[in-house]
């Protein structure tokens, strides 16, 4: 398996800045076998994060299946908010991208630990294999000044669905970038990176 993302390289060099990131995982039965990669993914991000980032993970699959893992401010320490993800349990069942975007532009809100001066990035993490809209969701949290990113895993019996990536991040002529051996390279968020997570 290799990782592709159809999104650009995001660069955190601007010291002080804070993020709010939400990481919106694709826990349905298209995506079990994708499970460990995705929170491997994501852990790497958590491990590297800074005191100015704080994450959020929301799994989702089908219809009303959207579940938060945990808000924003919940962890200070990156050890137990990587405990907590690999301990969320698979889900199942059909996709509802769409449905899981709408559900997630909470998760940026104030109630949910979310800070108003924040850039807020929302990662989601799928084949591109959703039943429902999601381009138009993703539209929808864009508006709210909510960034978009995309991951992938690259798999020669079932590809991801580029179409599909390609509208939720909102720019269909980004190349398809491969990015697994820069991933596990140390991850410094005051130099551009090319994010997968």
């Amino acid at each position: 398996m290799s990782i592709t993302t159809f999104s650009l390289s995001i660069s955190f060099k601007i010291l002080g800045c804070q993020y709010d990131i939400v990481l919106l995982m694709d826990f349905s039965g298209g995506t079990e076998d994708k499970r460990t990669s995705y929170t491997d993914l994501a852990s790497s991000l958590i491990k590297t994060s800074a005191l100015s980032i704080q994450v959020c993970m929301v799994r989702y699959s089908g219809p009303g299946r959207e579940d938060t893992v945990f808000h924003l401010n919940k962890h200070i320490d990156s050890i137990k908010a990587i405990e907590e993800m690999n301990s969320a349990s698979h889900l199942g069942g059909t996709t509802r991208t769409g449905e899981a975007i709408r559900y997630t532009i909470d998760e940026f809100s104030e109630k949910n630990g979310g800070r108003a001066h924040a850039v807020k990035m929302m990662i989601v993490f799928t084949d591109g294999y959703s039943q429902d809209e999601p381009a138009v969701a993703a539209k929808e949290a864009q508006k709210l000044g909510i960034n978009i990113r995309v991951v992938a895993i690259e798999d020669e019996n079932l590809p991801p669905n580029r179409n599909q990536l390609n509208e939720i991040a909102g720019n269909p002529k980004v190349p398809l970038l491969n990015f697994y051996h820069e991933l596990l390279l140390p991850i410094n968020f005051h130099h551009k990176i090319i994010i997968a997570i």
